[in-house]
């Protein structure tokens, strides 16, 4: 969410708060639904090993207004970058990397870093001038500190995604011989890059995320790309971004077929284990199946709406909330149509809906009014 939108969400909080007592504000609804219901879910207990009924804690629907910390977050990483502070960068990396740090919601601030550096403001809409300011600040960064795995990664991850601003975000049939040749010229320089990182001393595992994206780029085999999961799995079983970026190559839109996006959400749980495995197998369905990347290519009504709430229930022990979440989980709620779930968190989200999350406003108003109806 940009800086302007988070903006505007706060001041139309504030602008709720604020109205007369006829007309309740968002944090009354939300304390109303916090003392009129109480929700259960089946969440795993510690070993994993069986699911028991759980009293849903009064901060299920509560997220903590984290939006403005990852903005800060990232406007900080790309100031470091804009200052040419390759020093600073280098030390914030290695202490998200080893600290594994998170923010609320579960997201690891590690990613969020790489996304701070790996593109100019404006991502693939950013003009052709500014990515290349981008990637000769990455190449500086390489060309000092050329034993840093984290300055060649983000340098090949902004030459990925500088590679789909080639292509043009057209159909197949209607992208240009130019514009495929752009976009393959552009991904070889990322693959080339991302095994340079591979032969420093030092490993990253958002390496394997990015790793995944490119082999989605280029088309790669089943069995290749299943191959740097697994591998990613064996040294990081807990950066879930790399089975985020998995499960949405095995939709059908890609390289998957019916049936593989889910059974791969519940394989990974079940070897995770334990609120961990839980939280991922939401992770993993709400990533992929929210926002304006979702679609019928998505097959959400194949996951168990049961362990989804578990898996939501889990990411609030553990991590926390934040408001992508809520919104992730109110879209599941509404095209599950479980109103004694969806509807308090409508209420409770407001306005305050986020873009990442809804396929469209009209989704978004479609749920409000479905939230409002009696």
């Amino acid at each position: 969410m940009t800086l302007c939108m988070t903006l505007f969400l706060s001041a139309s909080f504030a602008n709720a708060q604020a109205q007369p007592d006829g007309e309740r504000s968002l944090g009354d609804i939300a304390k109303e639904f916090r003392e009129q219901r109480r929700v259960t879910v089946r969440t795993a207990d510690p070993s994993g090993t069986t699911a028991v009924a759980a009293t849903v804690p009064d901060d299920y629907f509560d997220a903590e207004e984290t939006d403005q910390e990852v903005e800060s977050y990232l406007e900080k990483i790309a100031r470091m970058l804009a200052n040419q502070d390759y020093d600073s960068l280098e030390a914030e990396a290695n202490e998200v990397r080893s600290t594994k740090a998170r923010f609320p919601g579960g997201d690891w601030r590690l990613y969020s870093f790489y996304d701070a550096v790996k593109a100019p403001s404006g991502r693939v809409n950013a003009s052709d001038n500014q990515w290349h300011i981008r990637i000769e600040a990455l190449r500086r960064w390489v060309a000092q500190k050329p034993e840093s795995p984290t300055a060649r990664i983000a340098l090949a991850s902004a030459y990925l995604l500088y590679a789909w601003k080639g292509r043009s975000e057209a159909a197949d049939y209607l992208v240009t011989d130019l514009q495929w040749q752009t976009f393959h010229e552009r991904s070889e320089l990322a693959r080339k890059t991302f095994e340079e990182a591979a032969t420093l001393p030092t490993q990253c595992p958002y390496w394997y995320a990015m790793m995944v994206n490119l082999a989605k780029a280029q088309g790669w085999s089943r069995e290749r790309t299943r191959k740097l999961v697994e591998e990613s799995y064996a040294r990081y079983p807990d950066f879930h971004h790399t089975y985020n970026q998995y499960a949405y190559y095995l939709q059908k839109k890609w390289f998957g077929n019916q049936g593989d996006e889910p059974a791969f959400a519940d394989d990974i749980s079940a070897r995770l284990g334990g609120r961990e495995g839980e939280f991922v197998y939401f992770e993993i369905a709400s990533y992929a199946g929210c926002g304006k990347c979702s679609g019928k290519d998505h097959e959400l009504d194949a996951f168990s709406w049961l362990r989804l709430k578990s898996g939501y229930a889990a990411m609030q022990h553990m991590y926390g909330n934040s408001t992508l979440k809520l919104n992730r989980f109110a879209v599941m709620a509404f095209r599950f149509h479980d109103e004694a779930v969806g509807k308090p968190i409508l209420q409770r989200i407001g306005s305050q809906w986020d873009q990442r999350a809804w396929s469209s406003e009209k989704e978004f108003d479609l749920a409000r009014r479905w939230a409002a109806a009696d």
